[in-house]
């Protein structure tokens, strides 16, 4: 799967923790469907928010996933792909090894 997020323009997922933290990683532009709430915990709802929050994703909802909602999903973020990519740039959220080191290093003093 990495190769093929590496290799892709624009991803189409599903919303995940995993994923979303894959997509932030690579600095994807992508159109997060999550999980219903009848169909799960809700925690890929309240994930793909966050992410259409903060400008890094654009959110299509299950319920209203279709051939025309999707298509011009696409064509939105493709427009607007380096929005999506200077967002997630300007998050600060993508050097988590060295966040977490400092944490260590800081409680160990």
């Amino acid at each position: 799967m990495p190769d093929l997020f590496a290799a892709a323009s624009l991803i189409v997922s599903r919303a995940g923790a995993n994923a979303i933290c894959e997509l932030l990683s690579l600095r994807k532009p992508n159109i997060l469907i999550p999980l219903s709430a009848a169909a799960s915990r809700g925690d890929q709802i309240l994930n793909a928010r966050s992410f259409e929050k903060q400008g890094f994703s654009y959110v299509i909802e299950e319920e209203a996933c279709n051939e025309e909602s999707l298509a011009k999903a696409i064509d939105y973020v493709s427009e607007h792909a380096s929005d999506y990519i200077c967002a997630m740039e300007d998050s600060g959220q993508m050097d988590s090894i060295g966040k977490i080191m400092d944490l260590f290093e800081t409680v160990a003093r």
